[in-house]
């Protein structure tokens, strides 16, 4: 069995790929190819990889089409998604650069327990075609005052945790659980170069993957998320506190209790 590399320092395979011209423009037709297909964005029929940390009320609105708040996020989703693409073009090059033994797949659609969903970036090992390492990459702009060099990824009790937030892991594990790969990785960038990785074994992850996305799929939501109601798109939520959510649905609201955030029928 080849011994595995993994994990390996995401930003630093990276940056090295970056200033080899040769290397970077592999990297870049890499992007060139697979990009297109990032922008396509079918009708929602079904629960998602991406659904994780989403209040579980707003995610069946989106599927039964029952959105009356015009979407304004669209293109901080594309941005997102497709620098998640372009950092794994170059962290392919470099994996397979550095370790020919192994080889990288982009993008590959993957289905867990009817689950849909892809990662960026999943190595395998040539010799057995087995996958073995899952990687998503991540983009925050928020910092910590008390330590500017790193991102605010995570807040727990007041607390500012410096490890990717729950909600990229459960994203990323199940990524991983849907390609059979023992570990995974999420690599969150923040603006003048802050960088954070977290590494995990998947098997360590499974229980609280199933239970993340069986609350979403019970239309709940996650409490520590409800900074999402600013932007939700469902105005007949009461919760819902979007700007620009119909005047006619507030003379509707009634107060619900935090543990009933449920879509009412």
């Amino acid at each position: 069995m080849t011994s595995s590399p993994f994990p390996v320092p995401a930003k630093a395979y990276i940056e090295a790929t970056r200033a080899n011209p040769e290397l970077a423009a592999i990297a870049v037709a890499l992007f060139a190819k697979h990009s297109a297909s990032l922008l396509v964005r079918p009708p929602k029929t079904a629960i998602t990889r991406s659904d994780a940390g989403r209040c579980g009320a707003q995610v069946a609105a989106e599927i039964a089409g029952e959105y009356d708040i015009p979407d304004s996020g669209f293109e901080s989703r594309d941005k997102g998604s497709l620098l998640g693409l372009w950092r794994a073009c170059f962290l392919k090059v470099a994996i397979e650069t550095r370790h020919p033994d192994w080889y990288c797949l982009l993008e590959v659609e993957r289905d867990y327990n009817g689950i849909v969903g892809h990662s960026d970036l999943t190595a395998y090992e040539r010799a057995r075609n087995l996958a073995w390492w899952t990687w998503e990459t991540k983009s925050v702009e928020k910092f910590d005052v008390i330590a500017p060099h790193l991102p605010v990824l995570s807040k727990k009790d007041g607390r500012v945790l410096h490890e990717p937030n729950l909600r990229y892991i459960t994203q990323t594990g199940l990524g991983a659980l849907a390609e059979g790969s023992p570990g995974f990785s999420v690599s969150v960038f923040g603006i003048g170069g802050a960088y954070a990785q977290g590494d995990y074994i998947t098997a360590e992850w499974e229980q609280a993957v199933e239970d993340e996305y069986a609350r979403v799929a019970r239309g709940e939501m996650d409490p520590t998320m409800d900074y999402q109601c600013k932007s939700c798109r469902v105005g007949r939520c009461p919760k819902n506190r979007n700007e620009n959510r119909p005047a006619y649905w507030d003379a509707l609201d009634v107060e619900v209790p935090d543990e009933d955030l449920v879509l009412l029928a």
